[in-house]
């Protein structure tokens, strides 16, 4: 049977998690259930191309946010440059030179428990705890103080308590006048 004929094949739960992603990429469209046939014989191959697309749609929306903001606070910063397919992270946190949280992307809630609402206006330390280390901070805040990147893993807690480890990418942003004007934390679950 022709590869090309992938709504007749039986056994595409063995044959697709064999294939790399470019192996992927060049038959993902080849995937999709028509009106007539159904495509794959397997629910858990369908369910991860479909959870597959929609990691995708939520990062290209989270990129299309950014860019707004970008174009409001004249950032220089090129988010279409981003490699979107393979940044991993659960959550955007977006935080003005104050470090006062002024936009989470809707991972913000299941990562932590927090709605966006409670989040708005707060310092992400509202997340830190009792077993959060001190010398994790102190580099956060020396790298935020001096305007520069950082990537640290810290214990952070959910609103029900909860610690997790949470992995920080954290970027400066700056104007068109090369002014700092705010920061961006790519943030996950890390464990």
């Amino acid at each position: 049977m022709s590869r090309d004929n992938l709504h007749k094949m039986k056994s595409l739960d063995l044959y697709l998690p064999g294939l790399n992603d470019d192996e992927y990429s060049a038959i993902a469209g080849k995937l999709h259930p028509s009106a007539t046939h159904l495509p794959l014989i397997s629910w858990d191959i369908y369910a991860q191309g479909y959870q597959k697309n929609l990691i995708n749609f939520e990062k290209d929306n989270d990129r299309k946010v950014l860019n707004l903001l970008k174009a409001k606070y004249s950032w220089v910063h090129d988010f279409d440059a981003i490699n979107w397919e393979n940044t991993i992270y659960e959550t955007i946190v977006v935080t003005n030179i104050d470090i006062k949280i002024l936009h989470t992307s809707p991972g913000f809630v299941s990562m932590t428990g927090y709605s966006v609402k409670e989040a708005i206006g707060r310092s992400p330390k509202f997340l830190q705890g009792a077993n959060t280390a001190a010398e994790t901070t102190a580099a956060i805040r020396a790298a935020i103080t001096a305007g520069k990147s950082i990537c640290a893993q810290l214990i952070n807690y959910r609103k029900n308590g909860d610690e997790y480890m949470c992995e920080v990418n954290i970027i400066p942003l700056f104007n068109d006048e090369n002014i700092l004007t705010h920061f961006i934390a790519f943030e996950q679950e890390v464990a």
